[in-house]
């Protein structure tokens, strides 16, 4: 328990940049500032400076910071039931993954819920592989999808990425990204190229049957690559073919972000699992995996179990 009273708190970025350095382990990014306030698209740093957050609290606050709406409805569950443990269920919790499924693509209408993007996408490998009964799973160069055991594998970076122990988690293949702008292929003008280049591949590598394809429709961190709606259509019919499951990430690219609910939906496809975090919560740990009903009861069937104590 901190003993220091408000008077002998830092009073500058300087000074908290210095206790947060003499107590934090360092992870993945150089922290420089020191934010104590948001207000709409706005941040102010301990200096008092203010700043336009162009990154949204990455990628989570898509109605800005402290929207009334928003910090009401924290207050008010907050005052009557903030845990219930994973062996309970709660009215919002019920209500959320009505509204999820009343928004979701096609059929996709039953919900787990935790708290990263991570975890979500964990739980949605998992999920495909005990579906299936397979091991492989595909992803693409450049994707991200977490930091964790199976995202992290998941996710298409080297460098860094790679050399964190887990990261060489075995059954992960990675496939081209298909990026018609800067494409390595001549005269690919629509990310054919680079989809016959990735079936190819996995042909040649796996089973030929994975347990599921997991790529974004938006691939931010890859440097804002979006495939052709004819590249993501032949991945849905591939995957309908060789009983792959396609997961859609949208951690990043969900609930509202490109103008519909869901990515995915401005190219005419449905997938068979989409992962939210991020704009779910919009700044409230939260995130999700939604799947259709023939496939949650079957793989409750087969033994699938998952659970947060969070959610």
């Amino acid at each position: 328990m901190n003993s220091q009273g408000a008077e002998d708190l830092p009073q500058t970025v300087q000074g908290w940049l210095e206790l947060d350095k003499k107590y934090r382990i360092k992870g993945r990014y150089d922290i420089s500032q020191v934010l104590v306030k948001g207000e709409g698209v706005r941040v102010w740093d301990a200096d008092g400076k203010s700043y336009i957050d162009f990154e949204s609290g990455q990628v989570c606050a898509s109605t800005g910071h402290c929207h009334p709406a928003y910090t009401k409805a924290i207050v008010d569950q907050a005052g009557k039931l903030v845990q219930t443990g994973s062996g309970y269920t709660d009215p919002p919790r019920i209500l959320l993954a009505q509204k999820v499924a009343q928004i979701m693509p096609g059929d996709l209408s039953r919900s787990y819920f935790a708290c990263t993007g991570s975890e979500a996408t964990e739980a949605a490998i998992r999920l495909a592989k005990i579906y299936t009964g397979r091991t492989e799973v595909v992803a693409l160069t450049r994707g991200y999808h977490g930091m964790t055991h199976a995202s992290l594998a998941a996710t298409g970076l080297g460098g860094k990425f790679k050399s964190i122990p887990g990261s060489g988690l075995p059954g992960f293949i990675h496939i081209p990204t298909p990026y018609a702008y800067r494409s390595p292929y001549k005269d690919d003008h629509d990310d054919m190229a680079a989809f016959r280049e990735g079936i190819e591949a996995i042909n040649w590598t796996t089973t030929g049957k994975p347990a599921a394809i997991i790529l974004e429709v938006v691939m931010s961190v890859a440097g804002m690559i979006i495939p052709s709606k004819k590249y993501v259509q032949a991945i849905r019919e591939w995957c309908t073919q060789t009983g792959a499951l396609m997961i859609i990430d949208e951690a990043q690219s969900g609930v509202g972000r490109t103008g519909k609910w869901f990515a995915i939906e401005h190219f005419d496809v449905i997938p068979d699992i989409i992962t939210t975090s991020k704009s779910l919560g919009g700044g409230v740990p939260l995130c999700g995996v939604t799947t259709t009903s023939e496939i949650a009861d079957r793989v409750a069937e087969l033994g699938y179990h998952q659970s947060s104590s969070h959610r």
